[in-house]
């Protein structure tokens, strides 16, 4: 099952190149991680500061694995300083998949 990784970030002031380049940067690097999908970066037009990343993940093992990571810590670090507070990762499941787990738990199932 697919799950998407919604992550927001708040910079302190509209990003600059190096900002959006710590970014590619992060999207370079989960290409290259077991169960990476695909991603889209997206800026919020009225305020430019606000900047998504949506990717998706074959797995949430795939998505934790990259998430806890060393390097992606880093990266995380590196970025720190240009940011409001940390980033909000939210990591979303399709509605039916969701529903099929919660189902097969309530019958007992894993």
């Amino acid at each position: 099952m697919n799950v998407h990784v919604l992550i927001e970030r708040k910079f302190k002031g509209s990003p600059y190149p190096e900002h959006l380049q710590a970014i590619l940067n992060f999207r370079i690097k989960a290409m290259q991680q077991r169960g990476y999908v695909r991603g889209e970066t997206f800026v919020n037009k009225e305020d430019p500061r606000e900047v998504v990343v949506l990717s998706v993940w074959s797995s949430v093992k795939d998505w934790e694995k990259w998430a806890n990571s060393e390097e992606r810590r880093k990266l995380e670090d590196e970025m720190a300083s240009y940011l409001e507070g940390a980033p909000k990762i939210k990591v979303l499941v399709a509605g039916a998949d969701y529903m099929k787990e919660a189902y097969s738990a309530a019958a007992g199932g894993e």
